[in-house]
């Protein structure tokens, strides 16, 4: 197998680095048929898969990281469903090796807990970590905050869970603020005159 290799995109042709050509609408994963243009790849006796999908058929013959054939007496570790060999179970976030630490998986790759808590555990209120244990926080369209910094962006009040919350993003760069029924419909709805 060929590791992915960048690729670009001229005329509805998709470009190799090394000059090979390929109609746009036919780099797709040869089992489950989607879109390779953004998304790790692997080419496998010519025809393209997607690095899961690639992974799921040779699951037993590859190493988890690298997509390299594994051999007998390769130290492996099984995690996630995959074999790896045992230098190569890195942490996404860090790079460090995982030594048989517990991890997390976030978006299919593993991240020691650390990492984990450090990149996808953060108030976005006061950018502090939200620990693992904290039964109190909040998660919210794909965030996570404490408890007492889920608050209304209208009116600053807290918000609990099972509150009704609305949501708007103000194109700012900020994503999607939470804000209570009232400050949503007092902001964003207009009132009909009549």
């Amino acid at each position: 197998a060929e590791a992915a290799m960048e690729v670009y995109l001229q005329h509805g042709e998709v470009i190799f680095k090394d000059g090979r050509k390929m109609p746009e609408n036919e780099f797709v994963c040869s089992v489950t048929g989607e879109s390779l243009l953004d998304q790790d790849f692997v080419i496998h006796n010519g025809k393209p898969f997607s690095r899961k999908a690639y992974l799921d058929q040779f699951a037993d013959h590859v190493d988890g990281s690298t997509l390299q054939p594994l051999y007998k007496g390769d130290n492996v570790v099984l995690a996630m469903g995959y074999k790896w060999k045992i230098e190569n179970f890195r942490c996404a976030g860090t790079g460090k090796p995982l030594n048989f630490e517990q991890f997390m998986v976030k978006g299919g790759k593993p991240y020691s807990v650390e990492a984990y808590v450090e990149k996808f555990r953060v108030c976005p209120t006061c950018n502090e970590t939200v620990a693992l244990g904290d039964d109190s926080a909040i998660e919210w369209m794909g965030m996570i905050f404490h408890a007492d910094h889920f608050q209304c962006a209208g009116t600053g009040c807290v918000l609990k869970q099972g509150d009704k919350v609305y949501a708007k993003d103000l194109g700012d760069g900020m994503g999607p603020r939470p804000y209570c029924e009232k400050a949503y419909a007092e902001q964003f709805c207009p009132v009909c005159p009549g």
